[in-house]
């Protein structure tokens, strides 16, 4: 099963990139920097940490203890399911 965020133009492609891995991969469902940067390593730590702030930023992701980050479920209320 895979979830997919409703298409919201105010995102950016990083941010519904890292936006989806992490609703979508168990590992990162409450995940610390260190997971992001080890799951993308073809990004800088710069793009990961932009990306994630803005994320926070945004209301869909929050941060709950210094570098442990989930997704905020709720701001996300148009998911689609898909079976596999």
């Amino acid at each position: 099963m895979k979830l997919i965020a409703p298409v919201n133009k105010a995102l950016s492609l990083e941010e519904r990139g890292l936006l989806t891995v992490m609703l979508n991969e168990v590992s990162c469902d409450y995940c610390l920097l260190d997971n992001l940067y080890s799951h993308f390593p073809c990004e800088s730590k710069k793009t990961i940490e932009t990306t994630i702030h803005s994320l926070c930023t945004k209301g869909y992701v929050v941060e709950f203890k210094p570098s442990c980050y989930a997704v905020n479920k709720l701001k996300i209320h148009d998911m689609t399911i898909i079976e596999e």
